[in-house]
């Protein structure tokens, strides 16, 4: 993850971003909860990997 994203400069209001589309998109199709807080907790597990500045 880190070298794939290394020099995208994603920042922290980018990262905010996606998160609220990642959520939007598990609720507009229906995601169970269980389900969605392992793939937040996934996602959270990569956020030094992404965000750099």
């Amino acid at each position: 993850m880190k070298l794939s994203h290394k020099g995208m400069k994603i920042s922290e209001s980018d990262w905010a971003i996606f998160l609220e589309h990642a959520d939007a998109t598990m609720k507009a199709l229906q995601v169970p909860v269980g389900e969605c807080e392992q793939v937040v907790a996934f996602v959270l597990s990569l956020k030094d990997d992404i965000v750099e500045v």
